[in-house]
């Protein structure tokens, strides 16, 4: 607004429109995925993708990274990676294949697997039992069958979910309140925390 010169006799809204319609633009270019894109990439990508459909139109097939390049004048291997970068995006709860009930996040390996050689370090090994008595038997349970503790083999959550009779979702909720729960039994007693639960 401060740029707007009354003095040239135009309208503020004929100044404003264009200003308007970039920012409703950025908002969508940014909204848009789920992860989201610098907004400069995200109209080189909108450009490419649009410049594509129009070769396909006119050569009557899909066009090859060279005809992109020659057309908008980059390089083959930049054109790849911004087009790489449009792919559809998956739900993690996607089924792997139709006669199993898993999913993909089940095939996934568990990024607290870190979590299980810290608690079988001898000092914690045995003050552990302790304090497991300490938390909600159910959170107990989960925790020691997921992590393989107290004699448990380590189960996946669709397994104990089985067992238990319950969804895999309240499995995974149970695991990370039993997590919340002995976390703040250790920070009570002055053990740090952070190295286990990282």
């Amino acid at each position: 607004m401060d740029k707007f010169d009354v003095s040239l006799g135009f309208r503020f809204s004929t100044y404003a429109t264009c200003w308007i319609r970039q920012f409703i633009e950025n908002a969508l270019l940014s909204q848009q995925r789920n992860v989201r894109l610098p907004i400069h990439v995200a109209k080189e990508i909108q450009f490419m993708v649009k410049t594509r459909q129009r070769l396909t139109a006119q050569l009557g097939r899909e066009p090859s990274l060279e005809d992109l390049a020659i057309f908008i004048e980059k390089q083959p291997d930049l054109i790849g990676r911004f087009l790489r970068l449009d792919q559809p995006e998956l739900s993690l709860d996607i089924s792997i294949n139709a006669e199993s009930d898993s999913c993909l996040l089940d095939a996934l390996p568990d990024d607290q697997a870190g979590l299980i050689e810290t608690l079988h370090s001898e000092a914690i090994t045995m003050q552990l039992p302790e304090w497991l008595e300490q938390i909600h038997e159910r959170h107990k349970e989960v925790l020691c069958r997921r992590f393989g503790l107290a004699g448990f083999d380590v189960e996946t959550l669709e397994t104990i979910a089985e067992s238990l009779g319950i969804s895999r979702e309240r499995i995974r909720q149970i695991q990370l309140a039993g997590l919340k729960e002995l976390r703040k039994l250790l920070e009570d007693r002055g053990v740090m925390a952070d190295s286990l639960f990282d």
